[in-house]
């Protein structure tokens, strides 16, 4: 007989390319969106602002885009809102492979991070030192963090259990552990 197995804890990192993708959109179109509450810094590496989707940025695309950023912040896991309204579409399009290029090279960019170097594996040793601080294990919760190549070290929890880390704070060891510890302190 095999007993199932305790509740516990559990830290996600996804980068995901719609988000990435998304915020390419917003930065090449040079997009003024109305504030969100969840409002993130320009990309990095930098995206110019190009002129064939800038020409589509109208206060009203920025409001749509804002909805759009709001619906894909907080989507169940594994959904993805496209861009539904056919001025968001057009401003896709726009890009077209631009948007692609630099979207898979961050991908990559992400996975190394996540996988390789001195940072692999922090968010679980913050989390295996604040059990120890504690004293006891700690209440079951489920974190998503947000990894995304925003320009400066930049971190929002928006969420109880979601926050958004730039690639910048992360690679700050000590910064990152500063910022991150209390969340996992306030879930444990």
């Amino acid at each position: 007989m095999r007993r199932a197995r305790a509740p516990s804890w559990q830290i996600r990192i996804a980068s995901p390319t719609t988000l990435v993708t998304g915020l390419y959109v917003r930065d090449a179109a040079g997009l003024r969106p109305p504030r969100t509450g969840v409002d993130v810094p320009a990309l990095a590496p930098e995206v110019p602002v190009l002129p064939g989707p800038a020409a589509l940025a109208t206060p009203r695309t920025a409001e749509l885009w804002a909805r759009w950023w709001h619906a894909a912040l907080h989507a169940p896991d594994g959904a993805h809102p496209g861009f539904d309204a056919p001025e968001l579409g057009a401003l896709l399009s726009e890009c077209g492979p631009a948007a692609t290029e630099w979207t898979t090279a961050r991908g990559r960019e992400h996975a190394h991070a996540v996988t390789h170097g001195e940072r692999r594996g922090a968010e679980g040793r913050f989390a295996r030192g604040v059990a120890v601080q504690l004293g006891r294990a700690m209440r079951p919760f489920d974190l998503h963090v947000i990894l995304l190549p925003l320009a400066g070290a930049f971190a929002l929890r928006y969420a109880a259990a979601r926050v958004l880390v730039s690639h910048a704070l992360r690679d700050d060891a000590a910064a990152y552990e500063r910022w991150l510890v209390p969340v996992i302190e306030e879930l444990a």
